[in-house]
């Protein structure tokens, strides 16, 4: 009977241990999502910005262009 008593609190421990294991994992998991996102947020953000910088420079440098070609 204690055996049964030693393995009942064994599985119980167990239990909780792969409950918890599973928790951490899941905090993790979900760390890295928002971690990933706002790269994505980040990178699509500068893309605009260097997208927007670049059109500028190309018209300053067309006018450059005009203002020696006259």
């Amino acid at each position: 009977m204690a055996t049964r008593t030693i393995w009942s609190n064994f599985t119980k421990f167990l239990k909780n241990l792969h409950t918890e294991q599973i928790a951490k994992l899941h905090a993790k998991n979900q760390h890295e999502c928002d971690l990933l996102e706002d790269l994505r947020t980040y990178t699509i953000k500068r893309s605009a910005i260097e997208k927007s910088y670049s059109e500028v420079i190309r018209t300053e440098m067309d006018n450059l262009l005009l203002e020696k070609e006259l």
